[in-house]
């Protein structure tokens, strides 16, 4: 299906005269796609449009108003809502409105229509977003660079309950005590006791930056932060956090930061509140002394005790107690820097590698009672070609192991069963953007070939479909696959199925520009 106004609409805007709305001049700037709830979304930030396509056939686009200069989106953790922030806009001519700084929340409707179900207004244009698992609370905060204004507060966050309706309270603006550095990202701790096992139940926010670590409360949003430095502040050392970890059980925060050469264990004691803003916990900082310089890490459970598995860069793996921090070796004799955890949510495997330096082998650990039997729990396997990555697909029973760092071969690697079978897949170009079907298939497209490839998971049998135009981006919704070729009006091949042929395949150009004669465009 093509869109018939096109050539009406380029004759239009390249002869339009009069007073016409100054956002016609203005290149569109597009995001997307991004898979929300079953659906394909793009933001037309220019003009603040938001597009939806469902996985239904024949393809059919449905638009709705939002917010125009767009920073930074995400999809919801749930996958249900796109979050997006936008800059604001001033009202610099007569007859212009302006618009306030704030968070979209988008959802798809019944009818497939997009909607922004709420919106929060702030004072400051963040480009930067954080959102809990459970997709209720959310941190915005501002990326490194310049700023567009006479100043710029770096350390400016703004608290969100996206549970809750905008209110004068929600969102909480605030700026973060420093120690001279500004937010690098956030981690959110799950529900947990804090203290352990008794204190009251909550949300934490972790604001990770050059040297220290800020503790904020999510469902006390109100009370103060918690600031914690991570090096002598009359030292010159410099500690930047990459991985922050929450044992519930134990009521302590894990930390990883390069610059360090042990993890840091923040454990979170009772306290009487002083004031109104105070907080009923502290935090003890100590680093279990296990002298490792920690790669990697991940928590699990073994035997109904929390324990952390590091990867060291001394070609080990080291066993920490949550609870008590006494830890223990397992010798693998070669660099190990990565640790995948399957399945994400409760492990009960991991696979080891190193990235920085590719070896041709993995190492798979079982997790159930490691702390007990460690090495027998251990077993490496041989591949023909070095380890630069693993992916777990969608189901979990298979990884995609990348061979090279343009993606141009990989494997197909068999997780179920002792024998970890591999089947090798090559490629004629890199891989710049795969997704999972349903089904499962696995699909991808490189950039500098017209064609989209689908690989049949259950047999790993191979095949191509021709495409029209050079892909950018391919998207699976459900079955449906949805190959973005980055054009400035809006161009998707639309394939019905991993099993479809050419001729039921749908090519939509220029549907950004779809109902454009019948909007009113305003500054």
């Amino acid at each position: 299906m093509k869109l018939r106004y096109m050539l009406i609409l380029t004759i239009l805007l390249m002869t339009a005269c009069g007073d016409r709305a100054e956002v016609w001049d203005k290149p569109l700037k597009v995001m997307g796609p991004y898979k929300v709830d079953g659906h394909a979304l793009w933001v037309d930030a220019t003009r603040g449009l938001v597009f939806a396509m469902g996985p239904g056939s024949p393809p059919r686009f449905k638009a709705a108003e939002m917010r125009r200069n767009a920073t930074f989106a995400l999809v919801s953790p749930t996958g249900k809502e796109l979050l997006v922030l936008s800059a604001g806009k001033e009202a610099r001519l007569k007859g212009q409105e302006a618009e306030d700084a704030g968070l979209s929340r988008i959802q798809v409707g019944a009818d497939g229509k997009p909607k922004v179900a709420a919106f929060y207004a702030m004072t400051a244009g963040f480009s930067r977003l954080a959102v809990n698992p459970a997709g209720k609370h959310a941190v915005a905060f501002h990326s490194s660079g310049q700023t567009s204004g006479v100043f710029k507060n770096p350390n400016e966050v703004a608290l969100i309950d996206l549970s809750a309706a905008a209110s004068s309270k929600n969102p909480v603006e605030r700026t973060l005590r420093s120690f001279g550095s500004a937010p690098l990202g956030v981690a959110f701790s799950p529900a947990m006791a804090a203290p352990a096992p008794s204190g009251a139940k909550r949300t934490l926010a972790v604001v990770q930056a050059v040297n220290q670590l800020t503790l904020l409360d999510m469902t006390n949003p109100a009370r103060a932060e918690i600031t914690v430095p991570l090096a002598k502040l009359e030292g010159s050392a410099q500690v930047t956090p990459h991985e922050v970890l929450f044992s519930k059980s134990t009521g302590t925060i894990f930390v990883r930061g390069q610059g360090s050469a042990d993890v840091y264990a923040l454990r979170l004691t009772a306290k009487k509140p002083s004031g109104a803003k105070g907080n009923d916990f502290s935090v003890v900082i100590n680093q279990p002394s296990s002298g490792k310089s920690v790669e990697d890490m991940v928590l699990f459970s073994d035997g109904g005790k929390d324990v952390i598995l590091t990867a060291n860069s001394s070609g080990d793996l080291s066993l920490i107690d949550a609870d008590t921090s006494q830890f223990s070796l397992i010798k693998i004799g070669e660099p190990v820097d990565t640790i995948l955890a399957l399945p994400a949510s409760k492990p009960t495997l991991a696979l080891v590698y190193s990235r920085k330096l590719p070896r041709g082998r993995i190492h798979f650990i079982k997790l159930k009672d490691l702390s007990k039997n460690r090495e027998k729990n251990l077993v490496s396997r041989n591949m023909a070609k070095p380890v630069h990555q693993l992916v777990a697909t969608a189901a979990g029973d298979q990884a995609l192991v990348v061979h090279n760092d343009k993606r141009t071969v990989i494997s197909v690697l068999d997780l179920a069963g002792e024998h970890h079978t591999v089947s090798p897949i090559h490629g004629q170009l890199g891989l710049g953007s795969y997704d999972f079907t349903k089904s499962p298939y696995l699909v991808g497209v490189s950039k500098g070939l017209s064609r989209l490839g689908i690989l049949d998971l259950s047999n790993l049998h191979p095949r191509d479909l021709r495409l029209d135009h050079a892909p950018g981006k391919v998207v699976a919704l459900g079955d449906t696959i949805v190959v973005d070729h980055s054009a400035p009006f809006g161009m998707i091949t639309v394939v019905p199925g991993p099993k479809a042929k050419r001729k039921e395949c749908h090519v939509l150009w220029g549907f950004l520009m779809d109902n454009m004669l019948s909007r009113e465009l305003v500054d």
